[in-house]
């Protein structure tokens, strides 16, 4: 399973809403940017992108994630999602709805090809109620880096940060008619020491970066994985870079319920 390759009275409302409602006031509905229900299915038009954000002509391919069946984990009530790439099936996504926020549970691996460490448990990819959020920030040591070309042993210990923020709006036809998207955006660095057995050997750096574009009542319309950059410093070594390439799904077709 992995993702990507997906109180009391006012005090309780001030969750979802800028403030308490006059008595008899209609409560205010989040708004549905991620509609979950059984069902519910989406096809994207994928590119893949190369490490400097150009298009690959000749890499592209079609996406289909369906939501299949609901699932509890973590203290949350989620959906399973099946990615179906070229008509087979690629991965399966838990992702959860609460007041219009978008969250994704990871089971601690951050990508099948990139070899460090993500959350275990849910993190908040999306939230219509604040203009950034720090989703998941703290220490790891002694996770393994395992690089082409590089010693074997060589392991990193540092501080991970993933952070999300609001962006602005997207206005595009989809379907015949107009919507307006809003982004989100989610970044992930790493900035920690590199080690051989007990000795500092280097220091590693680290950022990807996950755009997302989401219309209410439809869900998201489109999808930018930028580029993500590892840049190492090792001892007679010198600096080395490793380049992974990056994505953009853009949606065709959908339905929603």
């Amino acid at each position: 399973m992995r993702a990507a390759r997906w109180f009391v009275g006012c005090g309780m409302a001030l969750l979802w809403v800028s403030g308490c409602s006059d008595e008899g006031a209609t409560p205010q509905v989040p708004p549905n940017y991620f509609p979950m229900a059984i069902g519910n299915w989406w096809v994207y038009a994928g590119v893949e992108l190369d490490t400097a954000g150009n298009e690959l002509p000749a890499l592209q391919w079609r996406d289909s994630l369906v939501v299949v069946a609901p699932m509890a984990i973590g203290g949350k009530q989620g959906y399973q999602v099946v990615t179906y790439r070229d008509s087979l099936p690629w991965d399966t996504t838990i992702m959860a709805t609460e007041g219009g926020k978008l969250y994704v549970y990871f089971d601690g691996q951050l990508s099948a090809n990139i070899p460090l460490p993500a959350p275990r448990g849910w993190v908040l990819f999306a939230d219509p109620t604040a203009s950034a959020w720090v989703a998941w920030d703290t220490t790891v040591t002694g996770f393994p880096v395992e690089l082409p070309g590089l010693p074997q042993g060589l392991t990193a210990s540092g501080t991970f940060r993933w952070s999300g923020q609001r962006g602005g709006t997207l206005s595009l036809e989809l379907k015949g008619r107009s919507v307006v998207a809003q982004e989100w955006a989610m970044t992930v660095t790493f900035s920690g020491d590199v080690f051989l057995g007990p000795l500092k050997v280097g220091t590693a750096q680290f950022r990807l970066a996950i755009r997302l574009w989401a219309a209410e009542g439809i869900g998201i319309v489109r999808r930018v994985d930028e580029p993500a950059r590892v840049v190492l410093s090792v001892q007679a070594l010198g600096q080395q870079q490793f380049a992974f390439n990056g994505q953009r799904l853009t949606l065709v077709d959908y339905a929603v319920r």
